[in-house]
Formats: structure tokens, sequence, C-alpha cells
């Protein structure tokens, strides 16, 4: 009975208005040793964020997770998935043609070049270089060979001319890049779709690489 009601006053700790905790303030509100309070926050199924040194804590019911999974709530990142290890793992497996370590870290919203070379390092997943980048594919050999085809397929299409008078795509292309605060090509096809403006992921690249647009760093 006490192990269960020291379980509820850590569910009772987040709200939709204070949706996030620390590993000290709860320890403060339920009066727990920390050995203690770390079996009961296992039993509470509580989510780690993947950055600020993994110090806060969220419900999962409260987290308003995006398409990927991924949820920023005030610059502190939680994962559907676990750790930024595991985020990293189904992202790349749920991925079309694999990620690069860019495309990958406009996803998770942190730099994840030194993940990545530890779960490469583990064999935890694959590492190929093709278009002139290094890209990370799933370990699952079905999975990898479907993603490598993809990649390469399109890496090899020619890249045309953009037709710079064209100003409504031209336009459409940097509005969501500033909304979105993302070069990534794939999202910023999604949002621009979603005007009824048909845009190719190839002009995309272009319009990127002819303005030389670039994401700011620490955003």
């Amino acid at each position: 009975m006490k192990s269960d009601k020291i379980v509820k006053i850590l569910i009772s700790c987040f709200s939709e208005e204070s949706p996030v905790q620390t590993f000290e303030e709860m320890k403060k509100k339920s009066c727990c040793q920390p050995r203690t309070l770390q079996r009961k926050i296992k039993r509470c199924n509580l989510l780690v964020s993947f950055n600020k040194n993994a110090k806060f804590y969220t419900l999962p019911s409260l987290a308003h997770f995006n398409k990927d999974g991924i949820w920023n709530c005030r610059k502190i990142l939680f994962s559907r998935f676990g750790n930024l290890f595991a985020t990293i793992i189904v992202l790349i497996d749920k991925s079309v043609c694999g990620y690069t370590g860019k495309e990958l870290s406009d996803i998770i919203e942190v730099k994840a070049d030194d993940a990545l070379y530890v779960l490469w390092q583990k064999k935890r997943i694959h590492k190929q270089k093709t278009g002139g980048r290094n890209v990370y594919f799933s370990i699952r050999n079905d999975l990898f060979a479907t993603q490598l085809a993809v990649r390469e397929q399109r890496t090899a299409l020619p890249v045309p001319t953009l037709i710079l008078s064209d100003y409504q795509r031209i336009i459409a292309v940097l509005v969501e890049i500033i909304q979105q605060d993302s070069i990534l090509p794939e999202k910023l096809q999604k949002g621009i779709e979603k005007r009824n403006i048909e845009i190719t992921i190839v002009e995309i690249l272009t319009l990127i690489e002819h303005y030389q647009l670039k994401k700011k760093k620490g955003k």
C-alpha cells in the first residue's frame, strides 16, 4: 500500500500546466530516498528527456508528440521511443532511404553525429557512403537493401534547373523553411503540398543550393 501511495504521489506531480519535473522536484514532493525514487520512477513508466543531461521527466500521456515521435517542451526534448539511441534506431528503421547525420539532427532537434558513431561502432546501424555523403541505414538486411536502393535512385536523378520566375513556388519554399526552422526536403515538401502547391524534392534541393540556405547553428 505504501508503495502504491508513492507511485500515486509521483504521478500527481504532473499536469497539463506542469508536465515536466526534475528528479529533485519529485524527490522533495515524495519524500523518497534517491534509490527508492528511481525504482518508483520505473513503475510509473515516466519518460526521461534525451537532452538537458536526462534531467527532466514527464508522463507519456501528457506528451504532445509530433509525427516523428518527438515532443519539444520548452526546448526539453522527449521521445515516445525512449532514450536518444533507441529513438535514432527506430527513426532509421522507419525511414524510406536512411538518413544523413544532418537530416536526422533536423528531426530530433539535437546533433546526432556522436550518437550515430556509437551506434555504428556497436553495429546497431549500417553506414554507407552514397551520393558523396555518409548515410545511416537499418541494421536489418531487408530494410537496408531497400533503403539503399531508394537513396541511390534519388541521388542518381539529374538535377533540373529551377524556374526562378515561378515566384509562388520559390516563396512557398522560403516561407516553409522559416516556419519549420528546417531545410529537410521531405519535411518542407509535405508542408508546401498542404497549400496545394506541387514541388519535387529535387526542386527543393536545387533551391536550397541556389540560395545556399543553411540551418542556423544552435537552432
